[in-house]
């Protein structure tokens, strides 16, 4: 079996364990990253804005995230980034679907994008301040890693998946609403410095299933 982290592993053994189940040999393979989100131009944006990338369901924690963008409102009025959450809508949306209809001080704020290729994506993400990874479980977090990669600062959940690939984020509990807070007020007031990172390659995924599998 392959696998994308240590962690997704730990959770696939404990459901075999379970299940009383033995388990076949486990490979942890991380996802490799699209040259395009280590090379390319940024988009040019008259107001601050933060950007959110994956599907937009109850597991990413974004009912969460537009609370905190009230709350940014209230304090900041004009001064408010926007963000951008860029994503289809998946299952369970109702809580983020009800801030974004039910919550006036949020229209021309809050941006919402779906089918954008790679290239666009990766302009996207080079120009926010920060990317927001607020997810309550993960198992990989692609757009996590995509981000520090191309060297924009990521603020993310304090969740094992994170803790593994992208150690060197902010990393905040996904419940802790003033930490977050923080976080992006301060990154409106100075773009933060994103850290070095060494991203996975699909060279080094397809090299380790090779010796994985004996060829």
């Amino acid at each position: 079996i392959l696998v994308n982290s240590g962690h997704t592993a730990a959770r696939l053994a404990a459901f075999a364990r379970t299940l009383e189940l033995a388990s076949p040999p486990v490979l942890v393979a991380p996802l490799g990253l699209e040259p395009v989100f280590q090379t390319g131009a940024p988009v040019a944006s008259e107001r601050p804005y933060f950007l959110h990338v994956g599907t937009i369901e109850a597991r990413k924690n974004l009912a969460f995230l537009l609370s905190l963008w009230r709350r940014l409102e209230e304090t900041l009025g004009d001064q408010t980034p926007a963000l951008v959450l860029v994503g289809r809508y998946g299952w369970e949306n109702e809580a983020v679907l009800d801030h974004l209809q039910r919550s006036p001080n949020l229209q021309g704020l809050v941006h919402q994008i779906s089918n954008l290729p790679d290239a666009g994506l990766a302009r996207l993400m080079r120009s926010a301040r920060a990317v927001l990874a607020p997810s309550a479980e993960e198992g990989f977090d692609l757009p996590a890693v995509e981000a520090m990669a191309s060297g924009v600062p990521l603020i993310a959940s304090d969740i094992p998946a994170h803790r593994e690939l992208v150690p060197t984020a902010k990393l905040i509990d996904p419940l802790d609403g003033p930490g977050w807070l923080k976080a992006i007020q301060a990154a409106t007031r100075k773009p933060p410095r994103a850290p070095a990172y060494a991203a996975p390659t699909w060279d080094a995924h397809f090299e380790g299933v090779a010796r994985f599998l004996g060829l």
